[in-house]
């Protein structure tokens, strides 16, 4: 493990990305409900602290023996690869939470339609109604991985740029694969933590933190394998920003399609965030074909030099 390296990219991811964060959250400057688009940049800007960590890291202690990873073009099978099977992953967690029975769809997309003003729904041809649910599942999914391959994962690929492109090939990742990918998920996990926590506060309730805090640290640690995996197995980072950015936007942003169609879905056992997501992702990081098909084959874990 190269320490030097590994401490300045830390102390100041964590410390200028805490510090932002709170400031913003004190300030009401991260929406949860309804952000603007002005807000949205605001927390887009937050998930490029990384990379700003690293651009730190690498003007503080110069390393040219670990070269960040390739950023673009992607490799087009695996990212076609990507693009389908991370919704399909989102599908069958939510099909084993309601075989289970903690969970049930709705598929006449009642809480979605009742958004809508009842002038809006007169309006609409009774034959045209009957089909209509059925279409805005498609639309509402095809849509979700669209803006999540695109726009989500511009967005995403600061995070991948600090966590996988910098500290990743700094950690060792070739001698100790499972250690690194507990550490690096629960250090991602604990920086993305005021922004969890915060939703309670402004609440003021904290019914049902405990486990939301359980499950997103386990799932930081599981999405994290799987990232990892990508990185390591492909040697691309633009890979894994679209698998970042796919996985978002089907349950976050308000771009997402599965709270509309599981409305009733809470942690433990359902959502985004279950205890059948983080086994599924940990499957995919396990057996990478899951997640990048004949890519898996791969190339060698990055070394890196100690100083």
């Amino acid at each position: 493990m190269d320490k030097k390296r590994v401490f300045v990219f830390l102390a100041f991811t964590f410390g200028i990305g805490y510090a932002v964060q709170f400031g913003l959250l004190f300030g009401g400057l991260i929406a949860y409900q309804t952000p603007t688009v002005f807000h949205t940049l605001l927390l887009a800007a937050v998930m490029w602290i990384p990379a700003l960590g690293a651009l730190a890291a690498s003007l503080i202690c110069p390393d040219s023996a670990a070269p960040m990873p390739k950023i673009w073009p992607l490799p087009a099978g695996p990212a076609l690869w990507l693009t389908g099977v991370v919704p399909l992953l989102f599908a069958v967690n939510y099909a084993l939470s309601s075989i289970f029975g903690f969970v049930g769809p709705q598929w006449g997309l009642s809480t979605l339609l009742g958004q809508l003003s009842p002038a809006s729904l007169d309006q609409i041809p009774p034959s045209v109604m009957s089909i209509l649910p059925g279409v805005l599942i498609v639309f509402g999914i095809a849509l979700s991985a669209l803006l999540g391959a695109t726009v989500v994962a511009a967005v995403a690929l600061g995070s991948e740029l600090g966590w996988r492109g910098y500290l990743l090939p700094r950690l060792g990742a070739g001698k100790n694969r499972i250690a690194v990918h507990v550490v690096m998920g629960l250090l991602w996990g604990l920086w993305l933590l005021p922004l969890v926590l915060w939703w309670f506060r402004l609440r003021n309730d904290y019914e049902g933190a405990v486990p939301t805090v359980l499950c997103g640290l386990g799932m930081a640690m599981a999405l994290t394998a799987a990232l990892n995996t990508i990185v390591l197995r492909t040697g691309h980072i633009g890979l894994a920003a679209l698998a970042l950015g796919l996985f978002v936007s089907q349950e976050r942003l308000g771009l997402a399609f599965w709270p509309y169609l599981f409305p009733s879905a809470e942690l433990p056992w359902a959502g985004a965030f279950s205890v059948f997501a983080i086994v599924l992702w940990l499957i995919a990081a396990a057996f990478p074909f899951v997640l990048i098909g004949r890519a898996a084959r791969g190339v060698a874990a990055p070394e890196t030099k100690k100083d």
